[in-house]
């Protein structure tokens, strides 16, 4: 079992081990001061709805997302190597170590410990940034020519990754 909360549990109080902010009632984490490479992201934080991850820090490789999240910035995953999604989450889904949005139009994150070839599904539409980045694992990406959208950041400090594409792709 994974202690989500290494310092203290929520009890209504602020959690120490996340920093927050807090817009029109939705609350985001900005960060995680705590040590466990496992962590929950919890479904609430004193009383307010957790809705997005913007940034964690880097010694998390396992998270957890709950039913709420609704947004997640691919850069807070750079070091992650294991997602795992709420089966009631309606925003994200998990595939071959790639973390996309429900519907499979967007690619998020490509994680951590995923490697040889990635293969974009032709749902794909875009590419978020940094959803690459730091891509020594993967050795191979095949992109679709569905993709019509390619974040500039999204193959940033890629080594040894061969991208292939389609006449007409936005690659």
């Amino acid at each position: 079992n994974v202690d989500p909360y290494p310092l203290d549990p929520l009890d209504g109080k602020n959690d120490t081990n996340f920093s927050v902010i807090i817009v029109d009632n939705k609350l985001y984490i900005v960060g995680y001061s705590g040590h466990n490479p496992e962590i929950i992201i919890p479904d609430s934080i004193a009383g307010y709805d957790v809705c997005g991850i913007k940034s964690l820090n880097s010694n998390v490789e396992k998270l957890y997302i709950g039913d709420n999240i609704t947004s997640i910035d691919s850069s807070a995953l750079e070091n992650v190597k294991e997602i795992i999604v709420s089966e009631n989450n309606t925003n994200f889904l998990i595939q071959n170590g790639v973390l996309y949005n429900y519907n499979k139009s967007t690619l998020i994150r490509c994680l951590a410990d995923r490697s040889e070839e990635v293969i974009v599904p032709g749902s794909v539409r875009k590419i978020e940034a940094k959803a690459f980045s730091n891509c020594n694992f993967a050795n191979k990406v095949v992109i679709p020519y569905t993709v019509t959208s390619i974040d500039s950041t999204a193959f940033s400090d890629c080594k040894n990754t061969v991208i292939h594409c389609y006449n007409n792709s936005a690659a």
